[in-house]
Parts: C-alpha cells; sequence; structure tokens
C-alpha cells in the first residue's frame, strides 16, 4: 500500500509504504492504512481536524454507496468500503460524498442545491470533477455537516 502527505497545494511532504496484508481475506488492509496515516499524523504533529482530505483508489468495482463488489487480488467480496473507512478515520470528520470522495468537514467552503435535489459540494481545494451528493444522501450530508454525528 501506497501512502502520501499532501499541502492545500498539492505538493508531496512524504510518501511511504506498507505491506499489504491479504491474509483472512485482507481484512487487516484497511486498518492498517488508518493506523499509519494516525501515526504519520501523530510524527509530524497534524490533528484530525486539520486534515482537508483522504483519497484511495481500490482496485475493482465500487458503487455509489461505497460498496465493493470484488477485488480478488486482495481476497475482498462484497462490504462497504466507505462504511468501514469512515468509523476507522472518524465519522464525525469525514463523509464519503459519493464513490470518489471522503470529505473532511474543515474542506467544504460551500454548498450548491444541485438537479433533481442532489448537493454540490465545493471544497478550499480544487478537484477535478464536480462533488455530487445524490439526493438520498443529501440529508445525511446536511446532518453530518451541521454536527449530528455527534
Amino acid at each position: 500500500v501506497k501512502l502520501g502527505v499532501f499541502d492545500p497545494e498539492g505538493n508531496v511532504l512524504e510518501k511511504w509504504e506498507i505491506p499489504t496484508r491479504k491474509e483472512n481475506a485482507g481484512k487487516h488492509i484497511l486498518p492498517d492504512i488508518a493506523d499509519t496515516m494516525k501515526e504519520k499524523m501523530k510524527e509530524m504533529e497534524i490533528a484530525k481536524e486539520d486534515v482537508i482530505g483522504v483519497g484511495i483508489g481500490v482496485p475493482g468495482p465500487v458503487d455509489s454507496d461505497g460498496i465493493i463488489y470484488k477485488a480478488a487480488n486482495l481476497g475482498w467480496g462484497v462490504f462497504s468500503i466507505k462504511k468501514e473507512l469512515t468509523e476507522l478515520l472518524d465519522p464525525d470528520l469525514f463523509f464519503r460524498a459519493n464513490r470518489q470522495y471522503l470529505i473532511a468537514r474543515k474542506a467544504v467552503r460551500d454548498i450548491d442545491l444541485w438537479f433533481n435535489n442532489r448537493l454540490a459540494i465545493n471544497l478550499t481545494l480544487p478537484t477535478a470533477e464536480r462533488i455530487i451528493v445524490s439526493k438520498v444522501r443529501a440529508t445525511e450530508f446536511k446532518e453530518w455537516f451541521m454536527g449530528g454525528n455527534k
């Protein structure tokens, strides 16, 4: 697993690797990622409240609800990568906006109403594409953003 820490301008501050532990159907991979991220943040004196984003690439299909359907090379079957990673990192600070973006509350600049009762999230950092929260998850996002998870 390759990891990195970036500044708000996208510059690499540090990068490192950890072993990909595939035993037991890869059940240690996400906890290992979360643990090494927390260790690196402590080492670099980065408060979790100061993190403005987390990105992850997954070698398999992931739907808009964050469900991965298979990653044979890791031994993963069907499970919610969104739910597990969000819980490991801190659900009060991070929200899985869609299958591409797990965002930090601190990174949200503003929110626009979008077509068909969806939300467009604008971050403090530029993104390659518009971040859309589905109509189904819009209420959940608003509650999280206003501090409803606490």
